[in-house]
Formats: structure tokens, sequence, C-alpha cells
């Protein structure tokens, strides 16, 4: 057992891709140390991160086989299997469940809503305390487990970056955005995910209903040195304690406005507690999310859909949902119009009632074309 008391949180087969002869660079977030030729087989990893059962460890260590088979054929541009594809999908939903920070992120906010309710019971002598559990990283994995195909219908993109600059990872490496509406369910309409492979080529899984800017390719080739540039600095925004590279030079890139974004991204993703303490209040929190404003060669959205205002947008499932449909073609739109003739909100954006009707029926003919209703 003892020779599996080290646990990867980020598999090898992963991380070797950015190694040279064993040998990586990282940059240390908490040190805010550069530290040159480290072996990458040391990163990235915790005692018995998964519990000493060796049950979860051992069904990612199969797994794990299968992935750096899939990385090497991307590697060597070979042609990828349906099977590929899908194991490549699994390795995107199983790493995001799977690091440190995602389960730190969860436990932190259990423990913050635990606080909050405490306080507020504390107020009341027959209310009882709430005791918080921390998750251990085997059982929030399990329960990740069952998203295994919620990403099946999105698309495959793979960027081969022709650029100076070579693409860097690290400790939290698959990131997840959505510049449709800003929320990253895995089952939303909007949804993209995207992570580095190697120095060179990105992977990126979209919803081609929305971007189609790529629709039909598999891979492309890129020579933006821009984007390469925003790519590392999300990274380096949404990374734990590391991020990792085959040469220390790109790292020293990282400081000023990029570390304000990200002590900023740190600050958001704390609950957020809404309403009146004396009456009612609504606590919110979500999976660890990207604050970042640069829009990205895959996620480019049309013409059609910026002309729906954001706030006439709303988060909604890819898969046809009657509730849902009923919901945002019919009872949100009675309710904002009436919400907003009787002067009861004010929404950003939105200057007069003509305005918020346009948006509102551009949002709808684009839920209609989406689910083809």
């Amino acid at each position: 057992m003892s020779t599996q008391k080290k646990q990867h949180y980020v598999p090898k087969c992963y991380l070797k891709n950015f190694a040279n002869n064993k040998l990586c660079s990282i940059f240390n977030q908490y040190s805010c140390k550069i530290i040159e030729n480290i072996p990458y087989s040391d990163q990235c990893q915790s005692d018995y991160f998964y519990g000493e059962d060796l049950i979860v460890e051992n069904k990612l260590q199969e797994k794990e086989s299968i992935w750096g088979n899939v990385f090497q054929k991307i590697i060597n541009n070979d042609i990828l299997t349906d099977k590929d594809i899908k194991d490549l999908k699994l390795f995107a939903i199983y790493q995001r469940m799977r690091t440190k920070a995602e389960n730190d992120h969860i436990n932190k906010m259990g423990e913050q809503v635990a606080e909050y309710v405490n306080n507020f019971n504390s107020q009341f002598t027959d209310s009882k305390y709430f005791i918080y559990e921390n998750i251990t990283p085997a059982e929030y994995l399990s329960e990740s487990i069952k998203l295994e195909t919620i990403i099946d219908d999105l698309d495959l993109l793979i960027i081969d970056y022709n650029t100076q600059k070579p693409l860097i990872t690290s400790d939290a490496p698959v990131i997840v955005i959505n510049p449709f509406y800003p929320s990253i369910g895995f089952s939303l309409i909007g949804l993209i995910i995207y992570f580095p492979v190697n120095p060179n080529k990105l992977i990126v899984l979209y919803d081609c209903k929305v971007y189609s800017k790529y629709n039909g390719c598999r891979y492309i080739e890129s020579s933006d040195e821009k984007e390469v540039a925003h790519l590392n600095s999300t990274q380096y925004i949404m990374s734990d304690k590391i991020v990792l590279s085959k040469t220390s030079n790109i790292l020293y890139n990282f400081g000023g406005k990029v570390k304000k974004l990200r002590m900023r991204n740190i600050k958001h993703n704390n609950i957020d507690i809404m309403g009146n303490p004396q009456k009612q209040q609504i606590i919110h929190h979500s999976a660890r999310k990207l604050y970042y404003e640069y829009e990205f060669s895959f996620g480019k959205l049309p013409k059609s859909i910026k002309q729906i205002p954001k706030n006439c947008r709303d988060m909604l499932p890819r898969q046809y949902d009657q509730k849902w449909a009923e919901r945002i073609l019919i009872h949100k739109p009675e309710t904002m119009l009436d919400l907003y003739s009787k002067n009861i909100i004010k929404i950003p954006d939105i200057k007069n009632k003509k305005q918020l009707l346009k948006g509102i029926g551009n949002m709808t003919n684009f839920v209609k074309k989406y689910w083809d209703i």
C-alpha cells in the first residue's frame, strides 16, 4: 500500500507533457518563487488524497493509462476515434472535479454556510446549530462520476498554437466558462471547457449551437500570441498553488494586473448572501468560476446572440425541458414586463419598454431555434 501513498490530483500522464527529461519549472503562488528543474512526478499530489483503501486511486489509475494514450495521439496528430473523444471528455469531467482546489472550494462553501446559519441561529435560544463535516475528495469525485455523460453532446476542437509563447498548465488545469450566460453548470447552453494538453495544443469542448465559428472543424492552427497569453493568465488565476511549464522564462510574466485578477476571483468565489436579514435571505454559492473579460476565438458569440441584452438571457439546459421552456418563454417574460412597467425593477442596459420587448423576443427566438421547437 505504501507505494500508492502519494496520490495525484493531476495525473502524471498529463503532467509529463509539460516536462523536459522528467523535469519542469513551477511558479509557487504562496512563496511567489519560481523553482526550476524539479521532477514533474512530485507535483500535484498528496498523501492518501483519495483514501487509504485505494478504491478510487485504483480506478483512476486504470483510466489514466487510457487518457495517456489519447494525449499521445493528439500530440502526434493522429486521428481520434469516437472512443478517444469520449475518453477525452471523461478526463475533462474527472479532472475538473478531482483537484485539491475544487475540493477545498466545496468545503469552504460548506463552512461559510454553516458559520452564517449558526450566527443567525444564535439569536434564538431554541434553535439548533448546523454541524458541517468536510467532504472528502473520494466522496466528491464519486458524486461527480454521475456526470460522465452530461457533456457527450459537446463538440471537440483541438487548437495547435504556432507561437513563441508556449501554453502553461497548473494544478487545476481544466477551466470552464460560459460567455453566453455567467453560470458554469455542465448541462447549460453556452458551455465551454478547455485545457492545454501540451505546450502547443489546447483542447476545447464547446456548445456548437452557440459558438459556430469552428463548426465542422476538429483541428485548427493559430499563431495568436495574445490568445496564448490570455489562456496562460487564466491558468494562473484558477490555479490553487502552482502553475507549471517546461521552461521558467514564461513564468516571470505573472504579477501586476493578472495578480489582482486572481485575488478578485478568489473574493468572487465566496458565498453571496442576498436579502433582508430581518425577513428572508438567499445563500448562493457555485463551483469555482472564472471571472475574466476576454473573448477567445473559440468562444465568440455570433452577432444574433450579442443582440440579446445580457439581462434578457437566462441559464437554460442544452436538452429541451418543458418546465424550463414554460419558464423562459412564458412566465419570465410576463414577470419582467410587469415589474418593469410598474417601475419596480431597473434593468441595466435596458433603456425603455420597447428595448426590453425586443430583447425578450430575440431570446425567445434563439431558444426556439436552439431547442428546435
